[in-house]
């Protein structure tokens, strides 16, 4: 029997275009496709009710102006969230992008996704149940996805 390996994305852009915008924002993925990626990597974590937002760290102060944990934060919160003047001025009132937001964006743009899980240490099951939960109801057949994680619980 023939193992049918499938096709393997041209260039995937890890957090986006991250050396050129924000990472992990909606600008930065759009300036991704812009040049010439057709996949793109993002990192997933959850608010404290569930909602998966496109964020790299545990914490919010690296990448945002808020402070704490981001699963600690309702998505009330982490919507009021500014995700790109620590990047530079061009990106002010950047958003904290929250997974739904991205899917049409990659519909939109016809990239792939690597989704990796980020879950918080002890929030691995919420983490990913919440996340594949958001997959089974609202991912398009359309939009190529690989889930990923360097969290063995996660996976």
């Amino acid at each position: 029997m023939a193992i049918k390996i499938p096709s393997l994305p041209n260039l995937i852009a890890h957090r986006g275009e991250s050396g050129l915008a924000p990472e992990n924002t909606i600008a930065a993925i759009e300036l991704a496709a812009e040049n010439g990626a057709n996949w793109v990597e993002i990192d997933i974590n959850t608010s404290v009710d569930g909602v998966a937002y496109l964020h790299h760290d545990d914490k919010l102060e690296r990448c945002t102006n808020g402070k704490g944990y981001l699963v600690l934060k309702s998505s009330e919160e982490l919507d009021l969230l500014d995700a790109g003047s620590w990047f530079s001025e061009e990106y002010k009132e950047e958003p904290l992008p929250r997974l739904s937001k991205l899917v049409p964006v990659l519909q939109n743009l016809s990239m792939g996704l690597n989704l990796e899980i980020k879950p918080t240490a002890g929030r691995e099951d919420a983490t990913t149940d919440s996340i594949c939960d958001f997959i089974e109801q609202h991912w398009p057949a359309e939009v190529p996805l690989l889930l990923s994680s360097f969290s063995l619980p996660a996976i």
